[in-house]
């Protein structure tokens, strides 16, 4: 197991270094995206003829061959929450060649209940609709994998929150899913005895998260160890839920290094 202490001393400096170091972050994030406009396409694809209409986002490497493609899936809020948080990860993979695609796996009822402010409710919608969701990213994987600049061997998920247990559900009962991370989330109890198998798992968790406990990490770790499947597992210590919501800080950078890192391992590099 991997522990990394998150070091503070840099961000506790003087008010006007901070202000020098956001202005920096904001000029090199506008450089960022005219670069990312290059070497990128973006693609929307809205697809209506399924049991439940849904959308992907596609950012789609400029290159001729087939290219691994990773499915992100949201959190509880929508990724237009907090686009930053799930951008820094796009761009990073999408710069080893492979193709993220966004499912908005919501309907206009699940958003409105699981963005409100009633927590049992919210909490009662998530355990009647999460294999609904669970199957609308297999649809989309469907849908994916019939593109043909899409290598359809080479798939891979990544969730966030409520989304890492979405990926999770949809790793453990679908075996075109080559390799799954899943950040400050866990593995959904509705599928522990139906999951016939698992790809390779990258757990990234904080242990002072108070949203998704970090219980739940070492609880996948076991079950991981159980049926012998390889995986890695970072614990940040002092870390939050969305720990990683600032893009310029280091524990941000260090978690998109390690989905990068696994991405590449687990599906080889996409160029």
């Amino acid at each position: 197991m991997h522990f990394t202490r998150i070091c503070t001393d840099f961000y506790a400096t003087r008010a006007c270094s901070h202000v020098i170091r956001q202005s920096l972050f904001l000029v090199l994030f506008a450089l960022s995206l005219a670069s990312r406009a290059q070497q990128v396409d973006v693609q929307n694809i809205s697809i209506k003829n399924w049991t439940e209409p849904f959308e992907l986002k596609c950012y789609k490497p400029k290159v001729n061959s087939p290219h691994p493609t990773i499915l992100l899936l949201h959190g509880r809020e929508e990724i237009s929450v907090f686009p930053r948080l799930y951008q820094g990860y796009i761009d990073q993979l999408s710069t080893e060649g492979f193709e993220v695609c966004t499912l908005l796996y919501y309907t206009e009822e699940d958003k409105t209940i699981m963005t409100g402010n009633d927590r049992a409710l919210r909490v009662q919608r998530y355990h009647v609709r999460l294999k609904n969701w669970v199957e609308k990213a297999k649809q989309a994987l469907t849908v994916l994998s019939e593109r043909p600049e899409v290598d359809s061997s080479r798939l891979g998920i990544l969730g966030f929150s409520q989304g890492a247990f979405v990926a999770m559900g949809v790793a453990a009962s679908d075996n075109r899913i080559k390799a799954a991370a899943e950040v400050y989330g866990g593995m959904p109890k509705e599928f522990l005895n139906t999951a016939s198998r698992l790809p390779a798992v990258l757990v990234l968790h904080g242990n002072a998260d108070r949203v998704v406990p970090v219980t739940e990490a070492y609880a996948l770790e076991e079950l991981l160890k159980e049926r012998s499947v390889h995986y890695r597992m970072k614990i940040y210590e002092g870390a939050k839920h969305g720990y990683d919501s600032e893009p310029a800080s280091g524990i941000a950078k260090d978690s998109y290094r390690q989905v990068v890192q696994f991405f590449l391992n687990e599906l080889g590099h996409g160029g």
